[in-house]
């Protein structure tokens, strides 16, 4: 197998970002207030924004169904909630129901086109239909809408084009994936698939990618660090170094 071959098999096996994140990242003062003081999360679905969150917690878990059951009860309470439509747009796409998703995140976009998470899921929609240039088009406009976000944004494209498993994506998903390493500030998974896909493939700049890889990580908090992939990282890194004689 060559070392390219070799690079796209890693790649796609590697992508993975999550896009109900996003929503987590913008209810995050709701979810302070829900937080059950030293338990898991306590839902208050007797609201419309409490609805919305806790159907993002189980699309998160993977439970789509029960997920667009929360976004159908807050429509019930605001049939105009565009947060109720857009995400249940994103759970349905999962379930690739892609036309019922599409009435839903057009409602969303014309109660708030500028809203650049109902961006992202208009291009993940389009991307799962195979129309590859318009979804691209809705992510490049979510990043220059956010771009404190523009790193997630391109890591959420990248996994989009990974679910297409369509090799012909591969220099797609590469230079999605640089420009979530590259953005400000950088996402770090994109940086720590991009330094082990380089590695595995015998690519000299993977080592930056894994050395700023860690520099992100030891930036964080000590309890948000991921030891496990700062480890890996590390022992990487030494790989290299040996491969090519440095000590």
């Amino acid at each position: 197998m060559s070392r390219a071959c070799q690079f796209a098999g890693s790649l796609l096996r590697q992508v993975r970002v999550s896009l109900w994140t996003m929503g987590w990242y913008r209810h995050s003062m709701i979810l302070a207030c829900l937080l059950a003081l030293g338990g898991g999360p306590a839902f208050d679905d007797s609201t419309v924004a409490g609805l919305v969150v806790h159907g993002q917690v189980l699309a998160e878990q993977g439970n789509h169904s029960a997920a667009i059951e929360k976004y159908d009860s807050a429509l019930a309470r605001d049939q105009s909630s565009p947060d109720a439509h857009a995400w249940k747009a994103a759970s349905l796409i999962a379930m690739k129901r892609l036309d019922d998703a599409e009435s839903e995140i057009q409602r969303a976009l014309k109660a708030n086109g500028d809203e650049f998470t109902y961006q992202m899921i208009a291009g993940r929609l389009q991307i799962a239909r195979g129309n590859i240039d318009e979804g691209s088009a809705f992510y490049e406009r979510a990043a220059k809408m956010s771009p404190r976000n523009a790193g997630k944004v391109y890591a959420d494209l990248a996994a989009a084009l990974a679910e297409r498993k369509d090799e012909k994506l591969n220099g797609r998903i590469e230079s999605a994936l640089k420009s979530a390493a590259s953005a400000d500030p950088p996402h770090l998974d994109a940086l720590f698939n991009l330094g082990q896909s380089y590695v595995s493939a015998g690519k000299v700049e993977g080592k930056e990618y894994l050395k700023r890889y860690l520099d992100g990580e030891g930036k964080l908090p000590e309890d948000q660090r991921d030891k496990q992939k700062m480890q890996l990282a590390r022992k990487m890194i030494r790989a290299v170094d040996i491969l090519n004689g440095i000590k």
